[in-house]
């Protein structure tokens, strides 16, 4: 954050609260929410790898799923399609906060 805004938002008599709501937040969500997309991914990622452990998620329900029907390809093919469209989802909803906040700017 340049030192020169917060000042500037200073002078014109701006309080705390203001100034965070107004320069500093825009400011670091800007910055922060491309890197904060990955962090999504990998969350997601790391939810599939849970399920081998304890977690009933989308992968384990597969494996279940594939245990009563020995549909194993086509199973986790669905699965594998259900993850792609919620990564996908989920990247296109913080893709379009990133244009709305570029286009406040």
């Amino acid at each position: 954050m340049p030192v020169g805004q917060i000042e500037a938002a200073k002078s014109i008599g701006m309080s705390a609260w203001m100034r965070f709501r107004r320069v500093a937040f825009p400011l670091a969500i800007r910055q922060a929410l491309p890197a904060y997309s990955n962090e999504i991914v990998l969350a997601i990622k790391g939810t599939s790898l849970a399920s081998t452990i304890a977690v009933m998620d989308l992968t384990g329900h597969a494996k279940r799923l594939m245990n009563q029907n020995y549909a194993i390809i086509e199973t986790f093919v669905i699965a594998g399609l259900l993850y792609l469209l919620i990564n996908f989802t989920l990247l296109s909803v913080v893709h379009l906060i990133e244009r709305w906040l570029k286009v406040r700017r």
